[in-house]
């Protein structure tokens, strides 16, 4: 609630700063990004990427599961089962924000097209502004623009699952000299 509070004031103030430094020829508009996400196409073209990475990501697991039946030290299956687990997750979580901000991208060129083309000084969240005329809203034409943009993810991500080297069957010993094991 208070950090919402502290944007939502640091922006009134960005807002009074621009308006008090302007003349009366600049112009602001407002945008909906949670609506424009929510009903463009690119939020189904990012849940269509994530879906083939997970898928791929999931296929990566079960190949890993299958090395680990060979593996009869447990401890070492284990170890190798966390490794796995921990580097899926972080690559999922890249995976996110990588189609999030490809998204994202797509939406601040629609966005600046707009603001260069209307003139807009400065185009802001609506989701930060307090009040605002109607007719400075320009998510629907966002929409518009956004409705044939295919976003461009990259390739999907390629992932080598490597063997468990086998363990060595010779007794540690101390290199050092010392003589101890």
């Amino acid at each position: 609630m208070r950090k919402r509070f502290t944007a939502l004031y640091a922006t009134v103030l960005f807002l009074l700063f621009l308006i008090s430094g302007c003349d009366t020829k600049s112009k602001i508009a407002t945008v909906d990004i949670n609506g424009l996400l929510a009903n463009s196409p690119l939020a189904q073209q990012e849940q269509k990427r994530l879906e083939e990475v997970k898928k791929i990501l999931l296929q990566a697991n079960l190949q890993a599961q299958e090395k680990y039946k060979d593996v009869t030290d447990r401890r070492r299956t284990q170890e190798a089962q966390q490794a796995d687990t921990k580097t899926i997750n972080m690559l999922w979580t890249m995976q996110q924000k990588a189609a999030r901000e490809a998204v994202m991208d797509e939406v601040r060129s629609v966005i600046n097209e707009i603001q260069q083309k209307e003139g807009y000084a400065v185009v802001i969240d609506k989701t930060n502004v307090v009040a605002a005329e109607v007719n400075v809203e320009i998510t629907n034409k966002a929409l518009v623009l956004l409705k044939d943009v295919k976003v461009d993810f990259g390739p999907l991500p390629q992932i080598t699952i490597k063997a468990i080297p086998p363990q060595d069957p010779r007794p540690v010993t101390d290199k050092s000299g010392s003589g101890k094991k």
